[in-house]
């Protein structure tokens, strides 16, 4: 123990776990397989803490996150492209479709590309945003829009317009020219560039919006422009159509190229299986854990630019003990005001920890305002990854623990 109380039981605060599991296909019981994959997690815990004072096993609280994917595919949530085009058709029915919003993802965009190129359409006008697409792809930077005298807010530019600014450009990871590629779907692809989507009202009276996190803004001003048949990729496959996977409420949004062919959509029902599991797990453990399904992170890339969040939501399903937000101090300012007062090491450790277990009464100088689930979901993310991982189930431990909980 330390001068302050700190032992080698609560020296350890927030800890995070990626559980491996067998891989998950159409029709497994993910609930057996989270079951099977925590019994064996602690049996790993016990194995290598059984000689360490802070030897730990779950309790109330721990948090289970699930990554979307693995739930969407033991649903079998699936689309072909034939599906995809059978919807299509069913909602633009004219000749000349216009595609607003579109991010330059082979991995989540081009499955419904192919399916927009083969729907018999004669005519597609795809508007691109720019300098990037609205999760941070960049096709050129800012600085080259500038440089060739560009307004990017007002400035529309025909693809030879573009092409003549800026020559044919490669996205900086990937390495590929999306305009070259989305080209390569068909002589019947037209690229405009054009951060006014009303412009695209001009040129055909049918809108798909590919947006994720403005598309309700983006149907709103479509039709306010007079647009007669607008819909978004959550409106296609929100439904089921010949033996097709879909989700109510998100369509198309949050899907993945599965093979070629096919989809994979965002999982259905989370609420309920998050509910349920939690019941589940109680019943195996004897733990009131909190489940949550978790999508992609909300972090964006300084190097990059991009913004990792693709899907139309964090976290589509909770339990209520993850719902709201944290309040705290920001301990780091407020022990370097101490500091300046000249107080003692055991005074400053007395109000510190008068001010956490205060938090939520007073007006501190606190930490960026953000929901749980929010805060989780980056977490989980970052931690099971979206390549070879293979730890789609994260355990979060002491989350809500803090400097005055661990000692209390």
């Amino acid at each position: 123990m330390d001068a302050f109380g700190i032992t080698s039981k609560d020296v350890l605060g927030l800890s995070s776990y990626g559980l491996r599991s067998s891989f998950i296909q159409e029709g497994d019981d993910l609930n057996s397989i989270i079951v099977d994959t925590l019994k064996m997690a602690k049996n790993s815990f016990w194995k290598r803490a059984q000689n360490i004072d802070c030897a730990r096993t779950y309790k109330d609280n721990d948090i289970i996150a699930i990554k979307e994917s693995v739930l969407a595919r033991s649903q079998g949530n699936y689309a072909t492209t034939d599906q995809i085009i059978y919807d299509l058709r069913q909602k633009f029915p004219d000749d000349v479709l216009g595609v607003v919003g579109s991010i330059t993802s082979r991995n989540r965009f081009s499955p419904v590309l192919e399916a927009i190129a083969k729907a018999g359409f004669k005519k597609v006008i795809i508007q691109f945003g720019y300098p990037s697409d609205e999760v941070g792809n960049h096709f050129v930077s800012m600085r080259q829009v500038r440089d060739a005298g560009i307004n990017p807010y007002q400035d529309h530019l025909t693809e030879a317009q573009f092409f003549g600014h800026f020559g044919k450009t490669k996205h900086s990871v990937t390495k590929m020219d999306y305009v070259e590629y989305y080209k390569s779907f068909g002589d019947h692809i037209e690229i405009v560039f054009d951060n006014n989507i009303n412009k695209i009202s001009k040129m055909t009276n049918q809108v798909l919006g590919a947006d994720i996190h403005t598309r309700v803004d983006t149907k709103l001003d479509l039709r306010q422009a007079g647009v007669e048949r607008v819909f978004g990729l959550d409106n296609i496959l929100s439904s089921p159509n010949h033996g097709s996977g879909h989700n109510e409420e998100y369509g198309l949004l949050g899907s993945n190229k599965a093979d070629d062919g096919r989809v994979k959509l965002f999982p259905r029902g989370c609420q309920e299986y998050v509910e349920s599991l939690q019941r589940i797990l109680f019943a195996k453990f004897g733990i009131m854990f909190q489940v949550m399904i978790f999508a992609d992170g909300m972090f964006k890339c300084p190097r990059t630019k991009i913004w990792e969040f693709a899907d139309p939501i964090g976290a589509p399903g909770f339990t209520d003990g993850l719902a709201g937000g944290p309040v705290e101090i920001k301990i780091k300012h407020e022990v370097d005001k101490l500091v300046a007062k000249g107080y003692s090491r055991k005074k400053i450790y007395q109000d510190i920890m008068k001010m956490v277990l205060d938090a939520a009464k007073t007006q501190a100088f606190g930490t960026t305002p953000r929901m749980y689930v929010d805060l989780l979901t980056s977490l989980a993310d970052l931690i099971s990854g979206s390549g070879d991982k293979g730890t789609p189930i994260i355990l979060i431990q002491r989350y809500f623990e803090n400097y005055y909980l661990r000692a209390a």
